[in-house]
């Protein structure tokens, strides 16, 4: 039951979280992401990190269109390994373990149209979805003393040149762009 009230708290603050990106990083239009650009929300609460992926899906795949052949259901296969896996983070000085990860791909998968998660996807102008996502949390020994996350999803993306963060900490909050060659974000 715990847990239950504590992921609602988590979703609740991530609901602020984009409020305050659409404000604060332009992000005012339907398309939250484009070409070359991925969205990356981080919440830290008590011992949890909690963190909200969300990218074109041309970022990451060579397609954009439902795998249908066996090579691209091979990159689709390779790049979910890739976003699931806890290796792109690194919580710099502290100990974390990764415990969820949820990925929804379903734009490149072979998901019925009428899926409504689906068609919340579309982008306003163009009526097509292009985006794919990742909900991703770590439990830490000591998360309050986090100050440091490294993120390196740019070597894996060659499209991939910027990922936009909102950060939450407590009563502290921040944004900030990582680049190939800025891959660390600060947390103070």
């Amino acid at each position: 039951m715990l847990f239950s009230q504590k992921t609602h708290s988590i979703e609740l603050l991530f609901s602020l979280l984009l409020v305050a990106c659409a404000f604060y990083v332009s992000c005012a239009s339907a398309k939250v992401v484009s070409g070359g650009v991925a969205m990356l929300n981080i919440l830290v609460d008590g011992n949890t990190v909690a963190m909200d992926w969300r990218s074109s899906v041309v970022n990451v795949l060579p397609y954009s269109q439902p795998a249908t052949t066996a090579e691209q259901k091979q990159q689709l296969a390779k790049v979910k390994a890739i976003i699931a896996s806890p290796s792109w983070v690194s919580f710099q000085g502290i100990n974390c373990q990764q415990k969820q990860a949820t990925l929804d791909f379903s734009i490149v998968e072979n998901v019925p149209k009428s899926s409504d998660h689906h068609a919340a996807q579309k982008d306003s102008k163009t009526g097509k979805a292009d985006a794919v996502s990742a909900h991703i949390v770590y439990v830490c020994e000591d998360a309050q003393s986090l100050r440091h996350i490294d993120v390196s999803l740019f070597d894996a993306f060659a499209s991939l040149s910027a990922i936009n963060v909102v950060w939450e900490k407590g009563s502290r909050q921040g944004i900030s762009t990582l680049r190939k060659d800025q891959t660390v974000l600060a947390i103070d």
